[in-house]
């Protein structure tokens, strides 16, 4: 639910990054979740680990939806046309681009996974900021 609600309306409609649509999304999972309790609050270790749930199923999720376009749709080169594009785009903005010899790396089955795994670990990393902000930020729950 916090995926749904804090990083597709962020990132579709407010145009911002990913990560701070990742980041909104494991706020909210401590948000949800602590709704949810009656006395307590939420630590900041429940609100990482709630926050890296999060992310494991945004992951998913975006994994099954490539895996759909991929096969069912006949996309994936053009899918795997766009992510070298993108690559280019960002290597065109470094200030020093990497070598020639890691360019011809990432085009690679091997490389497009080591993509894949940067951009899944990365999405784990910012949920479980937003998961660890969401627990400090609202503290302990108030009775009554």
């Amino acid at each position: 639910m916090a995926v749904m609600t804090g990083a597709i309306p962020v990132v579709v409609l407010l145009n911002l990054p990913p990560a701070i649509g990742m980041m909104i999304a494991g706020f909210l999972a401590v948000l949800f979740y602590r709704r949810r309790l009656v006395a307590t609050g939420v630590s900041v270790g429940v609100g990482a680990r709630l926050g890296v749930l999060c992310g494991l199923l945004a992951s998913g999720a975006l994994a099954v939806s490539i895996a759909i376009a991929a096969t069912v749709f006949h996309q994936g080169a053009r899918m795997h046309q766009g992510l070298i594009e993108l690559m280019k785009q960002s290597m065109a903005r470094m200030g020093n681009a990497p070598p020639p010899e890691v360019i011809e790396l990432l085009k690679t089955p091997p490389g497009v996974v080591m993509i894949g795994i940067f951009f899944v670990v990365m999405t784990l990393v910012f949920s479980a900021l937003g998961g660890v902000l969401g627990a400090a930020l609202l503290g302990k729950k108030d009775k009554g």
